[in-house]
Parts: structure tokens; C-alpha cells; sequence
């Protein structure tokens, strides 16, 4: 197998993990699910980015916090079991706790063993 079709394979592997935390009704692609969520890890980025410069209030913590779960609510129908936002600006904002919650098989993970919603695999 090539790097190339080795990391395509990695991708539709987390595709498919993202389908299966899916409880929305309209038909909709693991695919479409990354992207979406990638838009939402975007924003949580540059949110714990800022705040690694300057100390965020409980407020704004919260404030974020629910933003992301209207968001997921809106993308996955529901705000999937062990879901976190990671505020550390050095890695993946969107995170499953894998002791709260059985990390989908093929779902991304970091080296704690977390799940991550939208990584940029390759």
C-alpha cells in the first residue's frame, strides 16, 4: 500500500467513525460530518490561540463551551458522550474522553488516547 492510499484509507476510516456518532435525520456523508466539525475546530483553534496570549475568564470558557455544543447539536444531532474542548493551543481542540466514552473504532486519536472530531490526516 502507498503512503497515499494509506492515509485515504485513514481518512475514510475516521469518515466512518464520524458516521457512526451521526443521530441527525437527513442523509449526510462522514465527509460532509469532517468538514463541518473542521469549520467548528477552526474557531476553537483561534479561540485557545488567543487565550494562550491572554488569561480567558470563566465566561468566555463557557461562553465557547456552549457555542460548540449548539454547534455540534447542529452537525451530530446531539453532543456526542465525553466531548471536550482541549484549550491548549498546541493541539486538537475537539476531543472525545476515551474513560468517559468508547472512542469509535477508526476515530483519530492523540498519544493520551483521546478522540479527536476533525484532524487533518496526511
Amino acid at each position: 500500500m502507498t503512503k497515499k492510499e494509506n492515509i485515504e484509507r485513514q481518512r475514510e476510516r475516521h469518515h466512518a467513525a464520524l458516521h457512526s456518532l451521526y443521530r441527525g435525520s437527513l442523509p449526510v456523508t462522514g465527509l460532509n460530518l469532517w468538514r463541518k466539525l473542521r469549520r467548528l475546530e477552526s474557531r476553537m483553534e483561534a479561540l485557545a490561540t488567543d487565550w494562550s496570549n491572554h488569561s480567558a475568564t470563566d465566561l468566555e470558557r463557557e461562553s465557547a463551551r456552549a457555542f460548540a455544543g449548539e454547534q455540534l447539536r447542529g452537525i451530530l444531532g446531539h453532543v456526542p458522550a465525553g466531548f471536550f474542548i482541549n484549550w491548549d493551543a498546541r493541539g486538537y481542540q475537539l476531543k472525545l474522553d476515551n474513560e468517559i466514552v468508547t472512542i469509535p473504532d477508526g476515530m483519530w486519536r492523540d498519544l493520551g488516547g483521546y478522540g479527536i472530531l476533525a484532524p487533518l490526516i496526511g
